[in-house]
């Protein structure tokens, strides 16, 4: 859906001419649409993990694995993984699971 709203502040009777481009968004099979593709989708939701993982937990060389879109009833606007953390002075990593929501719509 489009709406185009015109502003005349001079008021009166006169011609518009302007041009509209629409840019088509795919069509899924229950009739949703979507602007990102899944793998858009994916590699946004990686590039949020590694900097929140980074930045709020202070959690270095973050090896994400096994993601994918969440493709259960009620959640296809999920793309859900894992990721390992591995700090210099840890021979072993911890492995975390995440789930992000993305809005297919807009990115």
């Amino acid at each position: 859906m489009a709406v185009i709203r015109i502003d005349d502040p001079k008021a009166g009777s006169e011609g518009y001419t302007f041009e509209i481009e629409w840019c088509g968004v795919a069509s899924l099979s229950n009739g949703e649409t979507r602007n990102l593709s899944s793998e858009s989708a994916i590699n946004l939701c990686r590039s949020e993990v590694r900097t929140r993982g980074e930045r709020d937990h202070d959690l270095p060389n973050i090896d994400i694995s096994g993601v994918s879109v969440d493709t259960n009833q009620g959640r296809r606007d999920w793309v859900a993984g894992t990721f390992s953390s591995h700090s210099a002075d840890s021979r072993r990593g911890s492995r975390y699971r995440f789930n992000c929501t993305v809005y297919y719509n807009s990115g």
